[in-house]
């Protein structure tokens, strides 16, 4: 694997959950080049400093956050590909920030 983006809300329930697949893939010795947090579900990726000190006390990597986009919602409701969202969305923006940060070559995508 040479990627992996554990993703998770804003909680300390979910950074604990995080934390504990990180460390698993480390202890089962699973191949893995890159191991990122992603924080879903933000207020215009804005993330209290009580979480960034816990990312840090957790020794996780934080490559960046998704906004709470209603877009993702309505897809949802109506069951509609995410794949359709708009180059224009917030969402999608910070998903190819995050690929970007990550060296994943969009044009492959």
């Amino acid at each position: 694997i040479d990627k992996l983006f554990i993703v998770t809300d804003m909680t300390m329930r979910g950074l604990a959950a995080a934390s504990h697949i990180s460390r698993l893939v480390n202890e089962l010795g699973t191949r893995v080049h890159d191991v990122y947090l992603v924080l879903n579900r933000t207020d215009k990726n804005h993330i209290p400093e009580i979480i960034k000190q816990k990312i840090e006390e957790l020794g996780l990597d934080l490559i960046g956050a998704l906004p709470n986009d209603g877009v993702i919602t309505e897809f949802d409701l109506v069951g509609r590909p995410i794949l359709e969202v708009s180059e224009e969305t917030p969402i999608y923006k910070a998903v190819a920030k995050i690929a970007v940060k990550a060296g994943i070559n969009q044009s492959t995508q």
